[in-house]
Parts: C-alpha cells; structure tokens; sequence
C-alpha cells in the first residue's frame, strides 16, 4: 500500500502534466507512460496500452509494435469487456475470462486487466488498459484511475472546444 503523502504528490505530479502538456498525436501515450513511471511500482501498474475507437472496433494504438497483429490488438466495441468500461467509465476484470480479450492470458504471473475510457466527443473515445499485478489495492486504482480518466476528459474537452 502506498503511502497517501507520496500518493497524492505523483498524483499531483500526473494531473498538472495532463493540464500542462502540449496535446497532440503522442499526448495519450505520454499520459500512459507517466502513469506507469509515477504509479506503476507502487499500484502494481504495468504494461499500459491505449485503443481508439475506429467504427466498430478499437485498435491498438500505444505502443506502437512493428510485429503482426495478434490477440488483444482489436477489440469489437460490443464485447462484454470493452462495454463494462464503456457502461462505468473505468472497470477492473476480477473475471480473468474477460481479460482474454485484452491478451493478458498465458502470463507466467498473476495479472489481470483494468481499464478505463475517455473521449473528446461521442465520435472520437479511446480505452486505457494496463494490467494488475498481485498485491494491487481496488480503493487506490479505482481512485487513481477515476481522477486521471475526469482530468483527461476535461482536457480533451477544453482542447475540442478552442479547436
């Protein structure tokens, strides 16, 4: 368990670089990477990745891998799983049937997927997904997760709105 000082000072740290950073094509993967830098260790954050919504399907877009796609690389926006986090907002998949989709399964250690979304408009929505490793605490992801997905939401929406 991290210590609610140290939390709230990275947390700090993480909201001040949304509201601040220079948006762009690489904005959403440099939120994903100071997320696992700041909070990885401590919340048992690892491996983050961001889908964008394209139609029917979100595609893997952060990181970029030069490999062949394989599982977890498209997610239909009707499956069970991406329609929990897209119903509530963020979802942690206690079911590990469910994280098949993201392709967590097969790992040699304990991880399942937490996910979140967030979206500039109704057209134009992204899902956050990093894996939980063991000894992850609910109360501190769902609340880093929560106050990371509003902040992203508030930005995306002001920088939509000066576009």
């Amino acid at each position: 368990m991290i210590e609610p000082k140290t939390f709230y000072r990275k947390l700090d740290d993480l909201l001040r670089k949304i509201g601040k950073e220079k948006s762009g094509k690489k904005f959403l993967a440099t939120i994903v990477a100071e997320i696992e830098r700041l909070f990885g260790e401590d919340l048992r954050l690892t491996n983050g990745r961001i889908y964008q919504e394209q139609g029917e399907i979100f595609t893997l877009i952060a990181p970029q891998e030069k490999t062949k796609p394989k599982q977890g690389h498209r997610l239909s926006a009707k499956s069970e799983a991406v329609q929990r986090v897209l119903k509530f907002g963020s979802y942690i998949f206690d079911d590990p049937a469910l994280g098949t989709e993201f392709g967590i399964d097969g790992q040699t250690e304990y991880a399942i997927p937490a996910a979140f979304t967030v979206a500039r408009n109704p057209a134009r929505r992204w899902l956050f997904v990093f894996e939980l490793n063991s000894g992850w605490s609910r109360e501190e992801i769902e609340f880093c997760m929560n106050a990371v997905r509003s902040a992203l939401n508030y930005r995306l929406f002001s920088d939509a709105i000066k576009n």
